[in-house]
């Protein structure tokens, strides 16, 4: 009687963390202390490397095999493909690709014979979304009437993180950032697209406020966007008039009403309506006797004396200052 002879079980191990790219070296995908269950149902794996290390583990029981084979599933697991093959003694798999998606992942044996472990319809035992992308993010952000603001956001990205976003602010009065994001509604309206709005009112009488917002997405890529905001104008009156020190006031004196004082409103321009003249100046309280003579060019005229004046007569007129004492 012949003994079947059976190859060793292999499986991927399960990923405990994800160690940072360093000098250019592969992500290293850790493993656990022994082999981790993993099926179909298996939820996938989110990382922003597009390098990494996966290890195996083959069971004690059975036969050795003489080589591990690793294939990889773009279609969500329809078909397989051969990734890369290599002896049980190895510590792991390599893998690096340049597109992002989602990976899965399944192991196979071979034996002596070259017979494989498994010749069923295959199951992943890892699966993996790769996503080096940071979000898309695009914040609109006003002055409502009241002085509140109101802020939307929307998050774009292939596998958004909707527990991520932040949406918090600080203004001239507050330089501390503060969160309202406990305030903000996030709701998902596309596979790949988050959207949140929030209104809230700053405190104190600001005049310049900053509003910023954080999100991530499932593999931990970040975006940030940042706005600015200046608070609105207001127009306000005194609280009491004061009357300008250029208005004069006009006491009108030819009312019926008696005097009445009044206020003109064009002194302010140096036109005076009630006295379009300009300032009155001070005349004379009296009318002169003579009239001035006019501005001669030649010395005036003076009349030759009159015969036979007694001594001590008054002077004849002369046109130096014109009188009227010659007139009958």
């Amino acid at each position: 009687m012949r003994l079947q002879q059976r190859s060793a079980k292999i499986t991927i191990a399960g990923l405990l963390a994800v160690v940072a790219v360093a000098s250019g070296s592969p992500t290293s995908l850790l493993a656990q202390d022994g082999p981790a269950a993993s099926t179909s149902e298996s939820p996938p794996r989110n990382l922003r490397h597009n390098r990494f290390e996966i290890p195996v583990v083959i069971d004690a029981v059975g036969q050795r095999p003489s080589e591990v084979q690793l294939f990889v599933s773009r279609d969500f697991g329809q078909q397989w493909t051969l990734f890369a093959s290599q002896p049980p003694d190895s510590r792991g798999f390599r893998f690096e690709t340049s597109e992002d998606g989602e990976y899965w992942f399944a192991p196979r044996t071979v034996d002596s014979h070259g017979q494989a472990s498994s010749t069923e319809t295959m199951k992943a035992d890892l699966k993996v979304r790769i996503d080096t992308t940071d979000p898309e993010l695009d914040l609109v952000a006003e002055v409502a009437n009241g002085g509140n603001v109101n802020v939307n956001l929307r998050c774009t990205d292939r596998w958004p993180n909707r527990d991520s976003v932040t949406i918090e602010y600080r203004s001239d009065v507050e330089p501390s950032w503060t969160s309202v994001t406990k305030s903000a509604s996030v709701q998902t309206v596309a596979a790949d697209q988050l959207q949140a709005a929030v209104q809230f009112e700053p405190t104190g009488a600001w005049h310049q406020l900053s509003i910023r917002c954080v999100a991530y997405d499932m593999a931990g890529n970040q975006a940030t966007v940042t706005h600015q905001l200046q608070g609105p104008r207001v127009a306000s009156l005194p609280a009491q008039l004061t009357s300008s020190p250029l208005a004069t006031i006009a006491q009108n004196q030819n009312s019926p009403y008696g005097a009445t004082s009044q206020v003109n409103p064009y002194a302010i321009r140096g036109l005076d309506i009630l006295n379009p003249q300009g300032p009155s100046r001070t005349s004379p309280a009296t009318a002169p006797a003579r009239m001035a003579s006019p501005p001669f060019a030649n010395p005036p005229f003076t009349s030759p004396p009159i015969a036979n004046q007694p001594l001590g007569a008054a002077a004849p007129p002369t046109f130096a200052g014109l009188t009227t004492d010659f007139l009958p």
